[in-house]
């Protein structure tokens, strides 16, 4: 929803019921850009139009408190609840309709909230008013997004302006005190009572797979309601939509998507449905938000929770220890992240975990599950092809085959001192190895004490994204102590043991 207002300088809007001044160039605007959509006003704004009656080629919308007020072909609407119910309505009904706000003050008041946009006019001048518009200087809920250039009609001068909602979205979990805004919101299909409502939600939550029902706030106001279903038990699907009387951006949409992910780790996969069109969304006839029973025009998309992190990942059986963990780019063929994960440890990172969920390795514990013995690459969709090449890389290189994995890979997150730490390591020859004495003596300055900076290099070394790729294994303690290793020092033993006895194959010359 939009509002069209033509302020002056102190945000006057009308003296005893009519415009401030007509403007016949604003006037045009104003007709060029409702015609043909739907327009909300009051009873005492339909008194200035021409001949008092509706305005034509629109479809009118008035709201007034007289139950015997009749203005055809106007919809009469007699409270809020009623309008927003109606308006969600007619969104749905007539998509290509854009909803217009028009007038008088205390419509533009109340509807204030629920509009995404206000296409002004500032009129450079000041003059007598008994009506005004919300000043909006300072508003921390709205900002100018575009400003046009002065104009002049008869020697008054003005510009419009447009000014853009700035909603802080937050997702929690419903709670009793919830119920009794949201019945105000005039949300289709839904009762507008308190106690219908708790009503309905109960069977939902009853009803087979449940409902998980969140609350939208926007700046601590309820202006909405989510609904998480899982329609086929113990399945990774979940379908999401919400509802709102409010106007919501495409990044309105994608906060909800991303806090209801937040809020549950285990979702791995959305199924999104929106009145909204969100990016790469197919139009679809739905049921939408909470409305059963009805079909409407709406927008449909599948969500996996590594699109929203930019992460593809895939899963490597490694010995009886566990699984290597791989994180590559989702477009790119770069490798971002490799971790072990062993038999006896619980994961804890969410995005991983709903991954591992997903593809069946985890158990209720978050504990892996070794599904095979035959070294077998588990990927998930996004990059698939280069995730089961970068892992068979891997396993080359487990395997004695390789010196080194053929990897790209990037480095996301790295001080100049970690990268500089991590050169050194990568220049340790495969089968050989390096103190922390002797790794920090390279990188840190002739003038400085190289023995204080061994605790530094290990930190370095502690902080790798990519063992194995930087084989920060190769590094040891004094007196030859196998210690500091992600993995934990028996797959540090277990490395080094392999690269002892396989680099005389793999290092042997070419010439003999």
């Amino acid at each position: 929803m939009k509002i069209v207002v033509a302020c002056d300088r102190n945000w006057g809007i009308g003296f005893e019921g009519d415009l401030l001044v007509h403007i016949r160039g604003d006037l045009k605007r104003f007709q060029a850009i409702t015609t043909n959509n739907i327009v909300v006003y009051g009873r005492k704004s339909l008194a200035t139009f021409p001949a008092a009656q509706p305005l034509k080629n629109r479809l009118n919308l008035i709201l007034t408190t007289d139950k015997d007020f009749s203005a055809p072909p106007a919809l009469i609407v007699h409270n809020l609840p009623e309008l927003l119910a109606l308006l969600q309505e007619l969104k749905l009904q007539f998509a290509e309709k854009t909803i217009y706000i028009i007038g008088g003050a205390s419509v533009y008041e109340q509807l204030l909230p629920y509009c995404d946009e206000i296409l002004l006019t500032e009129i450079d001048t000041e003059f007598t008013a008994d009506s005004y518009f919300p000043d909006l200087t300072g508003s921390e809920n709205w900002h100018r997004s575009n400003i046009g250039p002065w104009q002049e009609e008869k020697g008054l001068r003005y510009r419009y302006i447009n000014y853009e909602h700035i909603r802080k979205l937050t997702i929690r979990r419903l709670v009793l005190s919830d119920v009794s805004q949201l019945a105000k919101l005039g949300l289709i299909g839904l009762p507008t009572t308190a106690k219908q409502l708790r009503s309905l939600f109960r069977i939902w939550n009853q009803a087979d797979g449940g409902s998980l029902l969140y609350s939208i706030l926007d700046r601590g106001d309820v202006i909405g309601l989510v609904r998480a279903v899982q329609p086929v038990l113990n399945s990774d699907l979940v379908c999401l939509s919400w509802q709102t009387p409010h106007s919501l951006t495409q990044s309105d949409c994608e906060s909800i998507i991303d806090q209801v992910l937040n809020i549950n780790p285990e979702f791995y996969r959305l199924e999104v449905i929106s009145e909204q069109e969100l990016v790469n969304s197919e139009k679809v006839s739905a049921i939408l938000g909470t409305r059963c029973g009805q079909h409407f025009p709406a927008h449909c998309k599948t969500l996996f929770r590594p699109d929203r992190t930019g992460l593809a990942t895939a899963f490597i059986p490694f010995r009886s220890f566990g699984y290597l963990v791989l994180k590559a780019l989702a477009t790119e063929d770069k490798v971002v992240g490799i971790s072990f994960w062993r038999t006896d440890e619980i994961l804890t990172d969410s995005d991983l975990l709903s991954a591992a969920e997903h593809l069946g390795l985890a158990d209720n514990n978050g504990r892996p599950i070794i599904l095979n013995a035959d070294q077998t690459i588990y990927a998930g969709e996004l990059n698939r092809d280069y995730l089961i090449q970068a892992g068979n890389d891997l396993l080359n290189y487990l395997s004695g085959n390789v010196a080194s994995p053929s990897i790209q890979y990037e480095l996301l997150h790295s001080t100049k001192f970690q990268r500089r730490v991590w050169q050194e390591i990568m220049a340790i020859p495969y089968g050989s190895t390096a103190t922390y004495e002797q790794i920090a003596a390279r990188v840190v300055p002739a003038t400085e004490n190289h023995q204080n900076y061994a605790r530094a290099v290990g930190n370095a070394c502690a902080a790798n994204p990519l063992p194995l790729i930087i084989p920060c294994h190769r590094v040891i303690g004094k007196d030859s102590n196998l210690v500091g290793f992600s993995g934990g020092v028996d797959i540090k033993d277990y490395l080094l043991n392999l690269e002892m006895e396989n680099a005389q194959k793999l290092l042997r010359p070419i010439n003999e």
